[in-house]
């Protein structure tokens, strides 16, 4: 039996959500490969203290107990799997630190050709330094609403699922939903809401005799989706086009959703990328697999085992 050590947690404002897909792969491997593959909790605390099945562990010794690392943490354990030739399947590095910088990123896509929505991101509410906070979302809304039009997108700069996503569509509603989401006190992103027809391409490197695969792009309409979307042949192939500049840009080494939105006037806008699968049966992700006749357990063997034989 395979031993995959799941490590998440670590130093960093993605504590919890590391935490949360951490447990959702321990889960997914218990109901999906339970005589294949051992699922080992690796946890790092908020103080950077490794921990193997609960106790705390030098990360040296892990190479005598695991196969392979599945890493959903946020900060340098990357680094020091590598250091300890510990076959891993982690986000890459370049990508995850890119990504956590929205300005940085939008200008590294750029560079690349790539079209993103506009965006500014306020730092987290303080009041000593901020004042009040009605005054302060005012402030806030108003420097907004000179940057770019309604509506908007509000949300916690590290997404919150406890929060959500808030849409303003007037100079009062941008107010109150920065007033809402600065009690978080977290940072926060606001971007401009593009309209148009919204599209997520999921990619695999190594896959099927392929550099980078992409599966048909899948479109999201009302809260619904459909696997494969209604995309014309030549929004198909730019969409794909663009995935794979994407997926070479970000020096991604596994796994990248990519999403985009279609807008009739500004073309393929990128708004999104992440480099972590939704393996739950109801996801996207599993849909776009059973358009090509793969499964999500076929993806996850194939990642583990390109981890393994790298």
């Amino acid at each position: 039996m395979i031993k995959v050590g799941i490590l998440r947690g670590g130093i960093g404002e993605d504590y919890f959500e590391s935490l949360e897909k951490g447990g959702e792969i321990i889960s997914y491997i218990q109901k999906n490969f339970p005589d294949k593959f051992q699922p080992i909790d690796i946890l790092v605390d908020r103080e950077g203290v490794w921990h193997y099945r609960g106790l705390p562990i030098i990360p040296a010794d892990l190479k005598q107990k695991v196969d392979v690392v599945w890493h959903t943490g946020m900060g340098d354990e990357k680094k020091i799997l590598e250091h300890l030739f510990i076959p891993h399947i982690s986000e890459a590095g370049f990508g995850r630190a890119i990504t956590n910088d929205r300005s940085m990123f939008e200008r590294h896509m750029a560079n690349a050709g790539i079209k993103m929505s506009k965006h500014i991101i306020l730092p987290a509410y303080n009041f000593e330094f901020d004042g009040p906070l009605d005054r302060y979302s005012t402030k806030k809304a108003m420097q907004i609403f000179e940057k770019f039009s309604s509506p908007w997108l509000v949300k916690t700069f590290t997404p919150d699922i406890s929060i959500g996503v808030k849409l303003a569509k007037t100079f009062p509603e941008l107010a109150v939903a920065i007033s809402e989401i600065s009690e978080s006190g977290q940072s926060i992103l606001v971007e401009e809401l593009i309209s148009g027809k919204k599209a997520s391409v999921h990619s695999l490197s190594d896959f099927r005799g392929e550099k980078i695969y992409s599966f048909p792009p899948i479109e999201h309409r009302n809260d619904e989706v459909f696997a494969p979307g209604n995309f014309s042949q030549s929004e198909k192939e730019e969409m794909l086009s663009l995935v794979r500049d994407i997926f070479s840009h970000m020096s991604a080494e596994h796994y990248m959703q990519s999403d985009f939105v279609i807008n009739p006037n500004r073309g393929i806008i990128l708004t999104n990328v992440s480099f972590v699968p939704n393996m739950k049966e109801d996801s996207h992700f599993v849909e776009s697999l059973e358009t090509v006749g793969t499964t999500h357990s076929h993806i996850f063997e194939h990642m583990i085992n390109k981890a393994l034989n790298n």
